[in-house]
């Protein structure tokens, strides 16, 4: 909203690794210029079908916030809908006015929730491809937080996720059921180059909450 020629989001991503980001976070917005399908939803600003809403029984209110966008795209995704981003379609968004973008609470909503969206919502044949590459990038997060004096949030953030897992996988089984996607098309709507994704993009969060 302060820098409207700055994209906030130009539509959701998700990663190999199990994690979500926001396509063009941080660039100028004639980077975002051109439609296109992407992976999930911004939930700063979206439209969807009040039928298909129903159906995935609206947000995951466990999540509470943070993920809880990145979490119904995938369900979407999983019944074969898709999520096309709109480049006309201009919102100016107050990113993360709730939270702040690093502060411990974000740290705590966003660990924790990844987990569950991934746990959630993987295929099984998925979620074991992913297996590593999520634990690799887990292991990352935990030393970037850690050196910005973060890493207690960071681990309430996992052991509430683990404490949460009977929960996840009630759900994830429901969630199973109803899948009609082929998961190889999933799969492949999936970036691999996590490390590169997230360098930048929290590189611009953190400039950015260190100015505000």
């Amino acid at each position: 909203m302060d820098a409207p020629d700055v994209v906030d989001s130009a539509g959701d991503g998700y990663l190999r690794a199990g994690g979500g980001f926001k396509h063009f976070h941080g660039l100028p917005s004639a980077s975002a210029s051109s439609s296109r399908e992407v992976f999930g939803a911004c939930g700063g600003a979206f439209l969807i079908r009040r039928s298909l809403f129903e159906t995935l029984g609206g947000f995951d209110e466990d999540f509470f916030m943070v993920y809880e966008d990145v979490d119904l795209s995938y369900r979407a995704r999983l019944l074969g809908a898709r999520v096309i981003y709109a480049h006309d379609a201009v919102v100016e968004h107050a990113g993360s006015g709730s939270l702040g973008r690093v502060s411990d609470r974000a740290v705590f909503y966003g660990q924790r929730n990844l987990e569950w969206t991934w746990l959630k919502n993987s295929p099984r044949a998925l979620l074991w491809r992913s297996a590593l590459p999520h634990l690799l990038y887990d292991a990352a997060s935990g030393v970037a937080y850690a050196r910005r004096g973060q890493l207690w949030p960071w681990l309430k953030a996992k052991w509430a996720a683990l404490a949460g897992i009977r929960s996840v996988i009630g759900k994830r089984a429901t969630i199973g059921r109803l899948a009609v996607a082929d998961y190889e098309s999933l799969w492949s709507m999936m970036d691999a180059n996590w490390i590169a994704i997230k360098r930048e993009e929290k590189r611009f969060d953190f400039q950015y909450d260190s100015q505000a």
